[in-house]
């Protein structure tokens, strides 16, 4: 009889490795830690979240108290005692051809001389003609160049005249807009039990029972991303082509349009640039206290600049201004914000490393510049012009109205698994939905350094 010949398949042998129990850890690892998520929780934490009952909303903003004005065209130097014949340039009229100077104010010249507005003529409406004469028979108000600045420092009045016209000052109305901002995960039965070799975080509480609460704790990171994304780098959409589009104003455009911004080459920040920019804050009156929020490579730059030693940093007395101010002498609110501190041009600045700003896969991918941003954020509060409420410099509005509030609602569909069964469908999905805004107020108490 003859034989027939086996071939072994050694694929289908068990051997004694493949029996084992896997040694794999229970804990789910977080390579990337948060991975810089958390603007939107900042601002939540310093208190800066207030309801809106409209997709807009708005505040007022009061103008300078007081005025200059600039000159158009070229005017020859009128010798000592002679008046200087002066046209308003555009940028000193409003739409409706009001302008700050009148007769009889007295302005100063760049070059200290004095003078007393002798008339002003506005027989043509758009180019109001100013006449100025020296107060001092013996001074010139000499050559002004197109585009120099007049400032008006006072006014004088005969006795028994007339009192003079008022002058509307008025404000400007700031409004910003809420986005819809949407995240979902579906599921179907049978994934909903099936386990996993893990069953935590390695530095979370709680234990994870298959891959469910594993997706939600993804989703919940992914939409805590989109709304720091519209807080920070959101632009108001305005193109027409994009009907029903709304997005709201995030906090680095809002800089860049309302506030100071300086171009600094990476590695190339020096103590001069931080005066500089503490000099720019103090003309504008802002608070004495700011956070300084940084990207990685600005923030590594700082931090070589105060382990040189070369500045009296005034860590201990900032420190102290931030938490009874800021804090409310709350310490332990003061050290989750991991600020570094220091006092400049007796301003009170909060150091603090903007994580998002380095993360590989968004701002911080090659080719883009957000590692060296340093922002200059006034931190309080400032008051609405109008209504007298306090407005938040940097803030967040959340649509609500009574006991409904549209900020990280969540909720779920489908048949499988626990919840509500809205349709036949062996499936799952959860859905998470945030209706908010970015609000700022007085721009120009904002400073940015980025490289150019």
């Amino acid at each position: 009889m003859a034989q027939i010949p086996v071939t072994a398949d050694y694929n289908n042998f068990l051997t004694t490795f493949s029996v084992l129990k896997p040694d794999k850890q229970v804990a789910l690892f977080r390579s990337h830690g948060d991975q810089g998520a958390g603007v939107n929780q900042m601002i939540r934490m310093m208190g800066w979240e207030k309801e809106a009952t409209q997709d807009s909303f708005s505040h007022f903003e009061d103008n300078w108290k007081i005025g200059n004005f600039e000159v158009k065209t070229e005017v020859a130097s009128p010798g000592a005692g002679n008046a200087s014949v002066i046209t308003l340039a555009a940028t000193d009229l409003d739409s409706s051809n009001n302008f700050y100077p009148q007769a009889k104010d007295i302005v100063t010249f760049a070059n200290e001389v004095q003078g007393y507005i002798y008339s002003v003529d506005v027989t043509t409406p758009t180019a109001p003609i100013v006449t100025i004469y020296p107060c001092l028979a013996t001074e010139n108000i000499g050559l002004l160049a197109a585009g120099a600045k007049v400032i008006v420092t006072s006014n004088t009045n005969t006795e028994g005249s007339d009192q003079r016209s008022g002058r509307a000052v008025g404000f400007d109305e700031i409004t910003g807009y809420c986005q819809i901002i949407k995240s979902d995960m579906k599921f179907t039965g049978s994934e909903m039990v099936r386990a996993l070799y893990f069953d935590r975080i390695q530095d979370q509480a709680g234990t994870f029972q298959g891959i469910l609460p594993l997706g939600m704790h993804d989703l919940d990171m992914r939409h805590n991303f989109d709304i720091d994304g519209a807080l920070l780098t959101g632009k108001t959409t305005t193109n027409t082509n994009l009907t029903g589009v709304v997005t709201t104003g995030g906090l680095i455009p809002f800089i860049r349009t309302s506030g100071t911004t300086a171009a600094v080459a990476a590695g190339s920040l020096t103590l001069d640039h931080l005066y500089t920019a503490a000099s720019a804050l103090i003309k504008n009156y802002g608070p004495m206290t700011y956070m300084m929020a940084c990207g990685l490579t600005r923030y590594q730059e700082v931090e070589k600049l105060l382990s040189a030693e070369i500045i009296d940093t005034g860590a201990d007395q900032t420190e102290k201004v931030f938490n009874d101010q800021l804090f409310k002498g709350n310490q332990s609110l003061g050290l989750t914000f991991n600020f570094k501190y220091l006092q400049l041009s007796n301003m009170h600045f909060g150091i603090k490393l903007l994580h998002c700003l380095h993360n590989p896969q968004l701002y911080g991918i090659s080719g883009f510049k957000y590692v060296n941003h340093m922002l200059l954020l006034p931190l309080g509060t400032t008051r609405d012009s109008k209504s007298s409420e306090k407005v938040p410099y940097i803030g967040m509005r959340t649509r609500a109205l009574g006991s409904y509030k549209r900020k990280w609602e969540a909720w779920s569909t489908g048949s499988a698994g626990p919840g509500p069964k809205t349709n036949e469908g062996d499936y799952r999905k959860f859905h998470i939905r945030s209706h908010i805004g970015a609000e700022q107020a007085c721009g120009n108490m904002f400073y940015m350094v980025y490289a150019a």
